[in-house]
Formats: C-alpha cells, sequence, structure tokens
C-alpha cells in the first residue's frame, strides 16, 4: 500500500486519502448478457441453481503513478508536460495500455461515465478499459501500467476461446452519500466476465483502467491489485469484479 502524505499546512494536520476495496465473485451459472444492474441486487441474485462458489473482499494494493498525475493535473488546471518521455518522478504525464508514455496530448478529465467507454467503464467484448483481469502475479509496483505490471503479458482477453472471458458491459457507476456520520462519498464500479472457454480460469490480479477521451490511446491503468486469494472460475461460471471507492470529507482538527 503506497502511503502518501499530504499535509494541511494550516494545521499540521494529515488528512485521509480516499480508500478503496476490491471485491470479486464467482457464480456457477451465468446471467443473461446484457446485464442492467440496480443498486446493491447482485448480493440477492436467486436463480434455480445458482450458487456462489468463490469470494473475495480485499483492500485495494494501491494506486498508481497514473492515478496521481491525473489528481495533480485536474487539482492544478495544467495538461501533461510535453519536455520529455520519461515516466518517473518530476514529469506530469501518463503511460497508456500498451505501454506507450504520453507527451503530446493533455490529462483531461475522468471521461463521461454515463457513456460506455469513458470513464471506469468498458463497452461488451472490450478487453482493454475499463476493469481488466489477468492470470499473473507480479507484486505491486507505483510505476505499473499494464495488468501484469509492466507488460499486459497476463491479461485475460474477451473471447470464448482457451483461456479467454467474455466481457460484460461495465453497469452504470453507483454514488453515494455515506453521511452524516461518516461525511464519505462512495463510488462503486462493477462488471461482469463469463467463462465460455471450457476450462477453468484463475484470476490472480485486477485492474482499474480509465478512459479519458474517445482516443483509444488515452487509456490508462490508475490501480493495480495483486489478490490475497487468487479466484478460480470454472467454464459456465461467471466473475463479478467490483471496486468501491471511499472519498472521505476533510475539515481540519
Amino acid at each position: 500500500m503506497l502511503e502518501v502524505e499530504q499535509v494541511n499546512p494550516l494545521t499540521g494536520v494529515i488528512p485521509p486519502l480516499p480508500k478503496g476495496r476490491i471485491k470479486l465473485e464467482v457464480w456457477n451459472k451465468q446471467l443473461p448478457i446484457p446485464d442492467i444492474r440496480e443498486p446493491g441486487w447482485y448480493n440477492h441474485v436467486t436463480m434455480p441453481g445458482r450458487e456462489l462458489v468463490a469470494f473475495t473482499d480485499e483492500e485495494m494494493n494501491s494506486f498508481t503513478r497514473n492515478f496521481f498525475n491525473w489528481y495533480m493535473s485536474q487539482m492544478q488546471g495544467i495538461n501533461a508536460n510535453t519536455s520529455g518521455s520519461l515516466f518517473q518522478d518530476a514529469e506530469l504525464n501518463f503511460r497508456n495500455w500498451v505501454g506507450t508514455v504520453s507527451t503530446t496530448g493533455a490529462i483531461p478529465q475522468g471521461g463521461v461515465e454515463t457513456t460506455a467507454s469513458q470513464g471506469y467503464r468498458g463497452l461488451v467484448d472490450e478487453d482493454d478499459e475499463g476493469i481488466r483481469v489477468g492470470t499473473g502475479s507480479v507484486a505491486f509496483d507505483f510505476d505499473h501500467w499494464g495488468v501484469s505490471g509492466l507488460s499486459d503479458t497476463n491479461h485475460v482477453k474477451n473471447g470464448t476461446g482457451a483461456g479467454q472471458l467474455s466481457h460484460v458491459q461495465s453497469e452504470l457507476t453507483q454514488r453515494s452519500w455515506l453521511g452524516p456520520g461518516s461525511r464519505q462519498w462512495q463510488g462503486e464500479y462493477a462488471r461482469f466476465f463469463n467463462n465460455n472457454s471450457g476450462g477453468t480460469i484463475t484470476v490472480r490480479e485486477v485492474t482499474f483502467n480509465m478512459q479519458q477521451s474517445s482516443s483509444t490511446a488515452n487509456r490508462m491503468m490508475v490501480a493495480r491489485d495483486v489478490l490475497g486469494t487468487p479466484i478460480p472460475v470454472n467454464t459456465g461460471g461467471q466473475l463479478l469484479v467490483t471496486y468501491t471507492l471511499l472519498g472521505p470529507i476533510y475539515e481540519g482538527p
């Protein structure tokens, strides 16, 4: 977990940073495609013979450099710099899903969440946007940009062939205000994956990806999680991945 201190200069107090959790559920039978999810219903699915066969609920490993560069560009109202192609400290740029460092474009806002293929949502059969999964187990690093860290080698592609999962269109983002006690914004992002490959696929890593505009070159990974508990998805089964982000409101001591 990356620890970043942001001290309030007036009080000397460190405010809380956004936190997140990732949840994976595997069902022995699939729901029809497409699915339009109502808030919370996936916790109460009742289908004949449908059983929850695997489950994990973990804290997110951490956000990547891409996320913090995007955050700083929004806070400062400035674009990515174009002075060099290095992805490192003092360079305000991003590295997209194929490893290319952006030096010619801006880091704009995170897209329109109600529009598929923007923000953190992915279209049906699209495996390079939205929530993505993989089978590798490379330890997390702040500079990672691909499903397998510094590559996309172990990314589970869309399809019905060996080692592939059918990617369902991401669900509409669910937002809620957790108050007045906790005073936090909550955002929930979910996507289903169906296994029609004929074999078991074990998911060991999950990534959270943003598309900033209509250009596919502007897709970047903002979080990567190596699961403490790998999740097997048997053939004929369905995987549901849910990212839940919490943003606390800070008023000082």
